[in-house]
């Protein structure tokens, strides 16, 4: 398992793929209209689950309980203004969750689903969302690296 450090934790809104420099204006432009029209928010994070499932996981994530509403709302509002600069919409349904490690080899796996099996994953106290971050992100030999290019403070 490789884990996210701290400073990677983020919940993703929309990830954008590899964006040439000079559609930044654009994005930045459409997130801080975004931002302008949501309020902040709070949310909690509670049970774990693997993508693409528990029995083949590749991803380990932390799901979020919360202000669901406001969350959704803030996902569809960043993928309809990114869909207007050319940006593909999701095709799934949002999921909202927190990366907490990839997994880089099935060696060990029986204990992390037995793991999860017994054990609910619900850290105390609630994060306040109030901000959107645009980040760039980068992969290195010890994992993705991200780099925040601006921040839109969530204002509505």
């Amino acid at each position: 398992m490789k884990w996210v450090g701290p400073e990677g934790l983020h919940l993703t809104l929309k990830f954008l793929g590899s964006v040439e420099e000079a559609r930044l204006d654009g994005i930045r432009a459409a997130l801080k209209a975004v931002a302008a029209r949501s309020g902040s928010f709070g949310f909690r994070c509670a049970g774990l689950g693997a993508f693409p499932d528990m029995r083949k996981p590749q991803v380990l994530w932390a799901g979020i309980l919360g202000d669901q509403g406001n969350l959704v709302r803030l996902a569809r509002r960043t993928d309809e203004s990114l869909a207007a600069l050319g940006f593909p919409q999701a095709e799934r349904p949002f999921s909202p969750h927190l990366t907490l490690g990839r997994i880089r080899s099935p060696k060990g796996l029986r204990g992390l689903t037995e793991v999860y099996s017994r054990a609910p994953f619900t850290p105390p106290g609630t994060v306040s969302a109030d901000k959107i971050v645009l980040y760039k992100s980068a992969t290195g030999p010890g994992g993705s690296v991200y780099e925040a290019l601006d921040t839109f403070p969530l204002n509505g």
